[in-house]
């Protein structure tokens, strides 16, 4: 088992260049906060993509490795 938090990104099937442009700068600038030193449930409190997740500020606990096929 893995302890997930996360903040994910979704991109549409359909999502044009501008938009998948537009998530790309989302996640980088994420990122290039958290390198800064933010803290990250605070962000993913605001950032999460479900009301869910961001009530837990991203934190799904642990999970089987199995439970996402991105964890495989």
């Amino acid at each position: 088992a893995v302890w997930i938090r996360e903040v994910f990104f979704p991109v549409p099937p359909d999502a044009d260049a501008e938009t998948k442009a537009s998530i790309r700068a989302a996640a980088e600038d994420l990122r290039a906060n958290l390198l800064a030193g933010a803290d990250f449930p605070a962000l993913a409190a605001v950032l999460a993509h479900t009301p869910e997740l961001r009530q837990v500020a991203g934190d799904q606990g642990y999970l089987p490795l199995h439970a996402l096929p991105y964890l495989e």
